[in-house]
């Protein structure tokens, strides 16, 4: 899908109650995130936005979208709240179980009730550790997506990227993204070097000439080139994620 026509889309699709004015914030996000990502936040989740231009509103608290299909996953964002930071809840999102049953929103009375008595019965410390490996987490999916590159972009972020925002300002480095190796370039003198286009030699014979014949061809398999390097990029960055997850107890 061309990125304005997936912009289109997530515009109409994303379930975005409250201000307006994060929608765009929201579906910028979006199209950052994996395809399976993207398809269970839109499917799933139920945004809610105040303090952008307004200062509360009220509404019913059943969530479902316009053909009444319910939204089992809530994420609220404040005025501050940026890329980053919906990648992050996304990140809780996709690394929380399936939501096949309705499960009750805690309220905050509950929750500090909760963790009082954790403390009380000495499991407090094993609450906080879920806790911090849960935020561990999303912020591997945001640093992971933030470095995704999008079709039409640059490989490698930018010096002002969001990800170098969000990275300077931690206390743990961010995963970086080892530079990508060059591309081994063909020799069309050698007898063994073939035409990305049709197949051929390429001995005696001009490369532009014949692959311009094929662009339909020439481009496909640049782009499919091109996933596969952007696969094994993300792939090798969640497992530095994974591996540090690990390594902390």
């Amino acid at each position: 899908m061309p990125p304005w026509l997936l912009r289109e889309w997530l515009t109409e699709r994303v379930a975005l109650v409250g201000d307006s004015a994060a929608l765009p914030l929201v579906v910028e996000a979006l199209c950052l995130v994996p395809e399976p990502v993207r398809h269970a936040v839109v499917t799933e989740t139920c945004f809610t936005a105040v303090g952008w231009s307004s200062r509360a509103w009220a509404s019913s608290s059943v969530l479902v979208d316009r053909e009444g299909n319910r939204k089992p996953r809530l994420v609220m964002l404040g005025p501050a709240s940026d890329v980053g930071t919906v990648l992050h809840e996304v990140g809780h999102g996709w690394h929380s179980p399936l939501c096949e049953e309705p499960v009750p929103l805690g309220s905050t009375r509950g929750v500090e009730q909760l963790l009082a008595l954790a403390a009380r019965d000495g499991w407090r410390a094993r609450a906080d550790a879920m806790v911090a490996r849960g935020e561990r987490l999303a912020d591997g999916c945001m640093f992971a997506w933030l470095a995704r590159p999008t079709r039409g972009e640059a490989r490698h972020p930018a010096s002002d990227s969001p990800l170098d925002r969000y990275a300077a300002p931690r206390r743990d480095p961010p995963l970086a993204m080892s530079p990508s190796s060059p591309r081994p370039q063909v020799r069309a003198e050698s007898a063994r070097a073939l035409c990305r286009g049709c197949g051929g030699s390429l001995v005696g014979r001009q490369r532009v000439a014949c692959s311009s014949r094929f662009p339909p061809l020439v481009s496909r398999q640049r782009t499919a080139e091109a996933r596969r390097q952007r696969d094994a990029e993300i792939r090798a960055l969640l497992e530095a994620a994974l591996e540090k997850v690990k390594e902390d107890p």
